[in-house]
């Protein structure tokens, strides 16, 4: 049961070179799975689980995941090493908007796997080129939003 992700869990993948640190979450109910040893169930509280994803993607938390790899000198990041990340508090309301422009994001990324599945490249392409990009921005609006150079992300 403990290694079963729920809706609105944050899967961190805590090993590999190239892939420790990659973070997603589940805003929907996933498939009844279990997950691998090497991915770490994160369930924050009294923080917006978006506004946790976002922050761990931004310049902010890859600096903050890289450190701890070197300080670790090893490619597996565990749990312990995962909660001495230091995520900034930021208001309630820009952490529902982070939240709102995700899912936004997330319908297009869900539109373009329905594509693949259906097996319409173009489709497919349009979708994820237009995920892909929506993220970037909502990354570098929060990014923007911790250093007070913005008030909110919409």
């Amino acid at each position: 049961e403990r290694s079963r992700p729920k809706q609105d869990d944050i899967l961190f993948n805590g090993n590999g070179v190239g892939c420790a640190g990659r973070v997603v979450w589940l805003e929907k109910n996933p498939p009844r799975s279990n997950i691998e040893q090497n991915i770490v169930i994160i369930r924050p509280a009294n923080i917006n689980r978006a506004y946790v994803t976002i922050f761990l993607k931004s310049i902010f938390g890859i600096n903050q995941i890289f450190r701890v790899k070197e300080r670790v000198g090893a490619a597996y990041i565990n749990f312990d090493e995962i909660k001495s990340i230091k995520i900034p508090l930021i208001l309630n309301k820009v952490q529902q908007n982070i939240e709102s422009e995700y899912k936004k994001m997330s319908a297009f990324h869900d539109k373009a796997m329905e594509a693949k599945k259906n097996g319409d490249e173009i489709e497919y392409k349009n979708n994820v080129e237009i995920a892909e990009k929506m993220l970037k921005g909502l990354i570098s609006k929060t990014q923007a939003v911790i250093r007070g150079e913005r008030e909110d992300v919409i």
